[in-house]
């Protein structure tokens, strides 16, 4: 009777743990070589920093560990990041759905004109970011006139930027909703509903 106990005790452990176990995903990327040293940043959408790594030869791996899978930003980022303009960082920033397994990053320019391949949900994230490139343009130019404004202390010209944020915010808002609406089983999906 102790045997059986102890054996079935043993078989459950074995399948929590199997279950409970984090799942490896690598991120390769393919950027275009620069005379900055530059290095590849990994940020979860809760804040945290995930992972890094170097940029050599306009290249870079990330590897880690996933209890499971999970939007994310992608930024290549100077050392010094004193030298890098606003307009440079979000240019080279993606938002990307993370999963196990292999996922590729290259761009020949930044990482908002990056093509990502990867597993479905991957391909489904990059599908989206695609369809609100010409949001990104937006809210980039939004961004650069908000800061222009800032400098000369124009305060109701920073009003009427934060207010075409905020019709931005709506566009990205219904492009969400249309993305949900046609692929509902995506992880994706689940994700933007939160």
């Amino acid at each position: 009777m102790v045997k059986y106990i102890l054996s079935t005790t043993l078989v459950i452990l074995s399948a929590v743990i199997t279950v409970a176990q984090e799942r490896p995903f690598v991120l390769e990327g393919s950027i275009p070589n620069s005379a900055d040293k530059r290095k590849a940043v990994l940020i979860w959408n809760n804040g945290a920093t995930a992972e890094e790594a170097p940029v050599v030869n306009g290249k870079f791996t990330l590897r880690g560990n996933l209890e499971a899978p999970g939007a994310a930003t992608l930024m290549i980022q100077k050392e010094k990041q004193d030298s890098q303009s606003q307009e440079e960082m979000f240019q080279n920033m993606l938002s990307m759905f993370i999963d196990t397994g292999r996922i590729l990053v290259t761009t020949k320019t930044t990482l908002l004109a990056a093509d990502v391949t990867g597993s479905k949900p991957v391909k489904d994230m990059a599908s989206y970011q695609r369809a609100t490139a010409s949001l990104k343009n937006i809210e980039l130019e939004l961004n650069k006139k908000y800061t222009q404004y800032r400098t000369e202390n124009n305060d109701a010209a920073m009003a009427k930027i934060l207010e075409l944020y905020n019709q931005l915010t709506e566009l990205y808002y219904l492009d969400q909703k249309a993305f949900v609406q046609k692929s509902p089983a995506s992880p994706v999906s689940l994700h933007m509903v939160k």
